[in-house]
């Protein structure tokens, strides 16, 4: 899980060239793009960080030094969670890794477009999977219970952000289910699954499908 002293990180899109790379010094991120980004013109982050040559330091110590927009691909809430317990399983202290070892972490298996090299994502689990099983775990992680965690909750569960439990999965029009944390076959449609928080009302399923209709209705 442990870059080398002074590794950077490389930075690309899913299917696509680099874009970056990315190291740190004196605390801060430092980012270099790509020369195909800087003679394209991409604006990844135009706010910021342009497309032109040299290094982009980090703004600011906020999002532990790194550059906003990287910080954005970490997991947050349920999806930091489920990788503490992972690493933790595996002997491995995730307040001791740095930024950048985190972000190697998510490797190609993050929700943005964006995927890190060198990766060290742990190698994911072939189980069937079973969507009650998961949904139980889940509740057993949250009242305290979770100390088997599932190398199938992390790899579905371990890219997430928001604090409610969820699992990115594809439903093919069979009725099968295949994870949602890579390619999906092509005849298979991807879904976010949330499973209820523990402070949620029973009903909070149908609750949620009322506020998406309301929100698809006001535009």
């Amino acid at each position: 899980m442990k870059l080398l002293s002074g590794q950077p990180l490389a930075l690309s899109f899913h299917r696509q060239g680099p874009v970056a790379r990315v190291a740190f010094a004196d605390r801060r991120a430092q980012l270099e793009w790509d020369a195909a980004v800087v003679a394209a013109g991409l604006r990844v982050s135009p706010l910021h960080y342009p497309p032109e040559p040299g290094l982009h330091g980090a703004r600011a110590a906020g999002f532990d030094g790194l550059h906003g927009f990287l910080a954005d691909s970490l997991p947050e809430g349920w999806g930091a969670l489920l990788m503490r317990r992972r690493l933790h399983r595996m002997g491995i202290d995730f307040g001791n890794l740095s930024p950048l070892e985190r972000l190697a972490l998510v490797g190609d298996h993050g929700r943005g477009a964006l995927i890190f090299a060198p990766a060290t994502t742990p190698p994911p689990d072939d189980h069937a999977i079973d969507l009650d099983m998961l949904a139980a775990e889940s509740r057993a992680i949250l009242q305290g219970r979770g100390e088997g965690l599932s190398d199938l909750l992390a790899d579905l569960g371990g890219a997430s952000g928001g604090a409610r439990p969820k699992v990115h999965v594809g439903f093919g029009s069979d009725g099968t289910i295949s994870a949602g944390d890579g390619e999906l076959p092509a005849d298979h449609a991807a879904w976010i699954v949330k499973f209820p928080a523990a402070a949620d009302p029973v009903d909070i399923g149908p609750l949620e499908r009322a506020y998406a209709t309301m929100a698809t209705a006001a535009g």
